[in-house]
């Protein structure tokens, strides 16, 4: 399955982006993943102009926190939990295969994700945690404190097994690879 990554939700760059999908699926049975962090509005607006490809696109929603506050300083550009969340629903409800990124998660609210967003997911809800090489990407500091503190709490024993018990049997929810890294030693 080829992937398209959609990075800023511009009126520009959604005609590009509905170009390259008419390119990609026009007359072969290709399937592709659309991976981006949309508002309700921009997810009516591409499902509308999509609607004939809808059994052969995933929307793959990123969404790396159920946590407006932590969403508002570590990417403070791009929708919040409930605007993702909302055009998760929209696509499901009309009949488009979805699924959720979270990789890496920036808090250690794993379950109230995973919880929030099984309903509306037809594929998977892929997690993994914060790596210090990921937070030392990062300038700021109040941002990297943050980051600092859900690394810690994301690498403790009782939060990794509890994350371990509760979704290693899951069908729908696939571990990333640093997640998995810490299983093995846990």
């Amino acid at each position: 399955m080829k992937k398209i990554l959609l990075t800023d939700h511009k009126k520009t760059h959604l005609d590009i982006l509905i170009q390259n999908v008419n390119d990609e699926l026009d007359g072969n049975d290709l399937e592709l993943s659309i991976v981006m962090k949309p508002n309700l509005k921009v997810m009516m607006d591409i499902c509308s102009l999509l609607e004939e490809y809808k059994k052969r696109i995933v929307f793959v929603v990123q969404i790396n926190s159920s946590s407006t506050s932590i969403l508002k300083v570590v990417d403070p550009y791009s929708p919040y939990f409930i605007d993702r969340h909302a055009a998760l629903k929209y696509a499901f409800e009309n009949g488009f295969r979805t699924a959720v990124e979270a990789d890496p998660m920036y808090d250690n609210m794993f379950e109230k994700l995973i919880n929030s967003v099984r309903d509306y997911v037809t594929d998977y809800i892929h997690i993994d945690i914060l790596t210090l090489r990921y937070v030392n990407d990062f300038v700021f500091s109040p941002i990297k404190q943050l980051l600092l503190m859900a690394c810690e709490n994301h690498c403790n024993d009782n939060t990794l097994s509890l994350i371990k018990t509760l979704y290693a049997e899951d069908e729908k929810v696939v571990f990333g690879e640093n997640l998995e890294k810490k299983f093995k030693k846990v």
